[in-house]
């Protein structure tokens, strides 16, 4: 599964056509990459971009896709044990 780094990235938006497109840039390759997206797709990808860490460009079998580094949820979430509604590693409290 090759994948390649994603080193910068540039987001578009035609408003007379209402097309997105993605302007990026593969670690070792000095050439800009486009594609033309739905509005749709753009917010999609904008998110992925801006709040995935490290994007890369997956190529497996022909078929191209963007993936970004693994998120530990554990490092994003932080619980307050004492805080309302908080049931704990078991779930609820079931009242019998």
């Amino acid at each position: 599964m090759p994948t390649t780094n994603i080193t910068w990235y540039s987001l578009g938006f035609n408003i007379v056509d209402k097309q997105g497109f993605l302007y990026y840039g593969l670690e070792g390759d000095s050439s800009a990459h486009q594609i033309f997206v739905t509005a749709q797709e753009l917010t999609a990808l904008a998110h992925m971009f801006r709040d995935g860490g490290q994007v890369v460009l997956n190529d497996t079998g022909g078929q191209f896709y963007f993936v970004t580094e693994r998120q530990d949820i554990a490092a994003h979430v932080q619980v307050d044990p004492a805080a309302p509604g908080h049931h704990g590693p078991k779930g609820p409290k079931h009242q019998t």
